[in-house]
């Protein structure tokens, strides 16, 4: 039987990337490049007015899911390639 992919135990509460005081100005350029830089990964995208006109972007990202590939054995083993 052929191989199949299964995926790493890895954490699935997205962890926070923080960018502090952007100007409002610069909000949208920075949105985007989170965006072109990160991808799929986002989850979410928190956006917070600071003091003096000034904006924290929160982005939060899930962990790379790394995938595996594993043998099965046709009397129901598994071995890790």
């Amino acid at each position: 039987m052929a191989g199949k992919a299964v995926q790493n135990d890895l954490p699935t509460v997205p962890l926070p990337d923080i960018i502090d005081n952007v100007p409002l100005y610069l909000v949208p350029r920075v949105i985007t490049d989170q965006i072109q830089t990160k991808g799929v990964t986002i989850a979410y995208i928190e956006l917070r007015r600071g003091a003096g006109g000034c904006f924290t972007i929160t982005v939060y990202v899930f962990p790379r899911r790394v995938y595996r590939r594993t043998a099965v054995h046709a009397e129901g083993g598994v071995t890790r390639v």
